[in-house]
């Protein structure tokens, strides 16, 4: 059986091999306290999605799932990342394209017009990559308020 230092050695030198790739993620949280950034549904749940590149093998769809997490918040978080894709596909993907005419090799956030891998606007996501609780619109429009030069009222963005 492989170290924790052995297992994270392999893979760093198995990464090194690898080419960055494009991937839609999607992310489903179980939550247990009231303190998150993402607002929980009625099942105390919470969902994000996002452009990122990884450096590993594509596959057409891959689903990986934390060890220790039930089978029942498993398929409850991958039903409801399914009715998220089936309503509104992968139209934040499509809006980026329209705005800023890229590839996914060199997208941007559709929220804030950072490059994916780059520090987001805090209106658009925390430090941690945790995006808040505005909605793409509401970002988008209070950057474009800032940008003009005007001030954003705190009571216009429901953080």
């Amino acid at each position: 059986m492989k170290t924790r230092d052995t297992l994270k050695q392999d893979l760093l030198k198995h990464y090194e091999t690898m080419e960055p790739q494009g991937f839609y993620q999607y992310d489903g949280f179980v939550h247990s306290g009231s303190d998150d950034v993402m607002p929980p549904d009625a099942d105390d749940d919470a969902l994000s999605k996002a452009i990122t590149h990884e450096l590993m093998c594509g596959s057409t769809v891959r689903v990986l799932v934390t060890a220790g997490t039930t089978e029942e918040d498993a398929l409850r978080l991958l039903k409801k990342i399914r009715v998220w894709i089936k309503k509104d596909g992968f139209a934040f993907h499509r809006e980026a394209l329209a705005r800023k005419e890229v590839g996914l090799d060199d997208e941007v956030c559709p929220r804030c017009g950072a490059a994916m891998q780059a520090t987001h606007n805090p209106l658009c996501q925390s430090r941690d990559g945790t995006p808040t609780a505005l909605t793409d619109e509401e970002v988008r429009k209070a950057l474009a308020e800032l940008e003009a030069g005007g001030a954003v009222a705190e009571e216009e963005i429901s953080l």
